[in-house]
């Protein structure tokens, strides 16, 4: 899947040179999620798989003890396991 061509909203260092990038939106209907984790040679290691596709639109994200806190629109907070992309846990917040 093509997403490395959406413009960056935010992006992090990762653990052992990948980065964290969660891709703008720019107002459009989700057709994939926007936080992605890229491997040190650029190729995309994972994508966050929502259970529903409004919930893979995240508005935050940070690295928080070796795993991820990211913020979706539809008003949880995820915890996200760093290696794998799979959502560990989720309050809902909003």
């Amino acid at each position: 899947m093509r997403i490395q061509n959406r413009r960056i909203f935010k992006e992090i260092p990762g653990l052992r040179g990948e980065r964290i990038i969660l891709y703008d939106w720019d107002g459009e209907t989700p057709k994939f999620c926007n936080l992605v984790k890229l491997a040190a040679d650029g190729s995309t290691a994972w994508i966050v798989q929502p259970r529903h596709p409004l919930e893979g639109v995240y508005s935050g994200v940070e690295l928080d003890d070796g795993n991820l806190r990211a913020y979706n629109m539809a008003g949880y907070s995820d915890t996200i396991d760093y290696d794998s992309g799979v959502i560990l846990h989720r309050i809902f917040v909003k």
